[in-house]
């Protein structure tokens, strides 16, 4: 994939609905041609096009298929690691406050 680039993406069906269900997916250009595909996070293929002379591919922006609504996120070579959510949970758990029970133990 050289010759790619690749977005995480969510995207919608519900184009027209006020009330839109969002999914996650990812998105993949291929620059020598200008085609972008539409994958779910299974990486089943969803739908793809040509990009027009105006269009460009850019974090935080939409792109509109004939089927799906796609939010553009991240590019998948400029991703930070992401902190480990099992680890901030165990530096919360310790910020707690300990209060007494009237028994004279120690919950939380």
């Amino acid at each position: 994939m050289e010759n790619s680039k690749r977005w995480m993406v969510t995207y919608t069906k519900h184009i027209k609905q006020k009330r839109k269900v969002y999914q996650d997916g990812f998105l993949v250009l291929n620059i020598a041609s200008s085609k972008v595909a539409l994958y779910d996070e299974c990486e089943k293929l969803l739908e793809c096009r040509l990009l027009k002379k105006d269009e460009t591919v850019t974090s935080s922006e939409t792109l509109v298929f004939d089927g799906y609504l796609v939010d553009i996120g991240d590019s998948e070579g400029s991703k930070e690691p992401k902190s480990d959510l099992n680890v901030d949970r165990k530096l919360n758990n310790h910020s707690r406050l300990r209060f007494k029970s009237p028994s004279g133990l120690n919950s939380l």
